[in-house]
């Protein structure tokens, strides 16, 4: 019953990213995710290696809803990455230290699993918002094209 309630729920959304990405967005562990353009556009500003950038796509790869925050098993990261989990422990230092990320005490599974190792995103959020409110205001190269093709 869940799982038709999840399915509903994304139904509009996904539909219009399935027209353009056919199954590989069905449910299960194929899907998508959504991030703002100024993440990727300002990974230069961030001070983001590809690879740093690639942890905190993992990390926001388990972001569902706005009221709980992501946490993922760097474990899981690592394997999906082809490094050692010391290396992801690097990289999520590194978000850490330049605020992007906060590393919040482990939380018990309240269905009696293995606790999890939650990550704050608000630094995230808030320099994201930031950036963009620049890129707003300049004609800077990262500045989106309009349809119409004007900056």
């Amino acid at each position: 019953m869940n799982e038709q309630v999840h399915t509903n729920a994304f139904a509009p959304g996904r539909e219009r990213v399935r027209q353009k990405w056919g199954t590989a967005v069905d449910e299960g562990f194929t899907g998508f995710q959504m991030v703002p353009d100024v993440l990727v556009r300002s990974q230069k500003r961030l001070g983001l290696t590809s690879a740093e950038m690639m942890v905190l796509l993992n990390i926001l790869m388990h972001w569902w809803t706005a009221d709980r925050w992501p946490h993922p098993r760097l474990a899981t990261i690592a394997r999906r990455m082809g490094v050692e989990e010391r290396t992801v422990q690097r990289h999520v230092g590194k978000l850490e230290k330049v605020g992007l990320v906060k590393r919040l005490p482990p939380e018990q599974d309240p269905g009696g699993g293995p606790s999890r190792r939650r990550f704050d995103l608000t630094g995230l959020i808030a320099r994201l918002e930031e950036l963009a409110d620049q890129m707003r205001l300049s004609e800077g190269e990262d500045r989106p094209v309009s349809s119409s093709g004007s900056r």
